[in-house]
């Protein structure tokens, strides 16, 4: 009886954004715009943003039945079928993805359904082809993972300043460029360099640059590295006017995927 409640009260959520997205002069804005918007922005979105968008939360019905779900759980799957839940407090929306031959996964077709298992976050977007009080039913045309992404051990993912170094633990707190803070759990067969040179957590200071390369916890609160590059402060000091440049560049460029994030969020809810 209780749980279906909680689906009565997911689906009076889910008509209630609805409403709001169906009845808004930025959702005709959009209809102009046609889904491509949507899809080539997700399409496009960075193994940063993924991480991102896996700490979020949302239901949208756009025009013509078109889906957009971001932060569904993996229930099960099955085939070409994903069972996926939404949580909003106690109320729970039930979806079942269909995925063919054309749903798009990850932006591109390399990445496998089949590789996903119970507890993966997932994003995607489709059509819907049934509403039931049980679960809601999506043909997908669009599905993305982080899961499903292949992320180099070498690849940066993550960038900002050391507010901490914790020796006693094995661990730092870094800084995002967002805002955030996130602690950092370096091992023993953490690469480390500092200023370029092979170095060590207890030379690393407060204030250090870093770029670091590793894998999130499940709750976004914990990164376990496995390539810490930082720079001193000292070292950006010594830095001439056209290395600050450049090196201003290539932060914005990548800036944690925030630029693609916040273009996406801020699109998906306006």
């Amino acid at each position: 009886m209780k749980n279906i409640k909680n689906v009565a009260k997911g689906l009076i959520v889910f008509s209630f954004i609805a409403l709001l997205v169906a009845g808004s002069p930025a959702s005709a804005k959009n209809d102009d715009k046609g889904e491509n918007g949507y899809l080539n922005a997700r399409a496009g979105l960075k193994a940063e943003a993924l991480v991102k968008l896996e700490s979020a939360t949302g239901v949208v019905l756009g025009p013509n039945g078109t889906l957009r779900v971001l932060g569904a759980k993996v229930v099960s799957v099955s085939g070409n079928v994903i069972k996926a839940v939404v949580s909003f407090g106690e109320s729970v929306l039930n979806f079942v993805v269909n995925v063919d031959a054309d749903t798009k996964i990850n932006g591109n077709g390399d990445a496998e359904v089949g590789d996903l298992k119970a507890g993966d976050k997932i994003s995607f977007s489709g059509t819907v082809t049934s509403s039931t009080s049980s679960a809601i039913t999506v043909d997908g045309d669009h599905l993305v993972s982080r899961a499903l992404l292949a992320i180099p051990d070498n690849k940066t993912l993550w960038s900002g300043e050391i507010k901490a170094v914790n020796e006693s633990d094995n661990s730092l707190t870094l800084g995002l460029k967002n805002g955030r803070t996130v602690k950092v759990v370096v091992n023993n067969s953490t690469a480390i360099t500092l200023d370029g040179v092979a170095s060590s957590l207890a030379s690393l200071d407060e204030g250090d640059e870093v770029k670091i390369g590793g894998s999130l916890s499940a709750d976004g609160s914990v990164i376990t590295a496995t390539k810490i590059s930082a720079e001193s402060e000292d070292a950006d000091d010594n830095d001439d006017d056209g290395d600050k440049d450049e090196e201003k560049d290539r932060d914005e460029k990548s800036d944690n995927g925030r630029g693609w994030f916040l273009k996406f969020r801020n699109w998906l809810w306006r």
